[in-house]
């Protein structure tokens, strides 16, 4: 199992496929994915990195690109708010790094950062995704 030093050592890693010039990696935590926030020099400009490392048989490259895609449609047919993905400097959704940590290589990708805050307790039944998606989009 992989520390979040090593992770982090990852996310740097990917950092140079990209056209981003960061200054620091914030952790956020571990689920399916290993995420960072990514600061970048412009300290209005912030990224989300996400280490794909669930073992699901799903989470191929093919799948990962697939969901990407669909995000970068969202964001060109419609108005919804969506972590915009960021392709890598030979234009690829999802950048393989091959590290001495693992056998196989991890996929990484990159987001746009959405500003917003955590919801700090649970939705009522009359906030829903749709709900909340549509007051981020009148504010």
């Amino acid at each position: 199992m992989l520390s979040e030093e090593d992770y982090a050592k990852v996310a740097k890693e990917a950092l140079h496929q990209y056209p981003i010039i960061w200054e620091k990696l914030v952790y956020l935590g571990k689920s399916d994915n290993v995420t960072f926030q990514v600061q970048a020099n412009n300290v209005n400009q912030k990224f989300l990195i996400k280490i794909h490392i669930s073992t699901i048989s799903i989470q191929s490259k093919g799948n990962i690109a697939s969901e990407l895609i669909w995000l970068e449609a969202l964001v060109k047919d419609t108005n919804l708010v969506v972590p915009v993905p960021v392709r890598d400097l030979q234009g690829d959704l999802v950048t393989e790094i091959l590290t001495d940590l693992r056998e196989n290589t991890i996929m990484v990708t990159i987001h746009h950062w959405i500003h917003g805050s955590v919801l700090q307790r649970e939705p009522t039944s009359n906030e829903n995704l749709a709900l909340l998606m549509a007051a981020h989009l009148i504010n």
